[in-house]
């Protein structure tokens, strides 16, 4: 399941920044949130498909979407209720870490019973992005333009 992160210029940013500064610290930032979300997924991440689908797709020139693409990105960010996992992907999961295909069995059967646990990749970034890297990019972009 694709997750989307939309962003709107205008409902992130005071009246006495001008819509030029605006745009350019919307999108450093966005640039940025893309990256950190990619370091973030990397942390669990073992074959690089969640990785190699998080992109930005510009809407317009005032709205941005961060797009993990990855059939598993939303499970992977927000967790899951027990459910009957299918077992391909656990086996092959568990041939790559642990040298068992067999042990695919195992964790299935601890989905169902236990679900899955979230890595909140997405909104690990936002926050990065916005308590670290937004007040560090507006200064910057301002003292550009003055």
């Amino acid at each position: 399941m694709t997750q989307y992160l939309n962003f709107d210029i205008n409902s992130h940013f005071d009246e006495e920044i001008t819509p030029k500064i605006a745009r350019e610290i919307f999108s450093k930032s966005m640039t940025v949130m893309r990256n950190e979300a990619i370091t973030q997924a990397n942390n669990f991440s073992d074959t690089g498909e969640i990785t190699s689908k998080i992109q930005l797709k510009v809407l317009s020139v005032d709205s941005i979407n961060l797009i993990s693409g990855a059939n598993h990105s939303a499970p992977m960010e927000y967790g899951t209720q027990p459910h009957w996992a299918p077992i391909d992907p656990l086996k092959k999961w568990a041939s790559r870490k642990l040298g068992d295909e067999k042990i695919g069995y195992a964790v299935q059967k601890k989905i169902a019973k236990e679900g899955t646990q979230a890595k909140p990749y997405m909104r690990s970034a936002l926050d990065i992005t916005t308590q670290t890297h937004l007040p560090i990019i507006i200064q910057e972009v301002k003292s550009k333009f003055n």
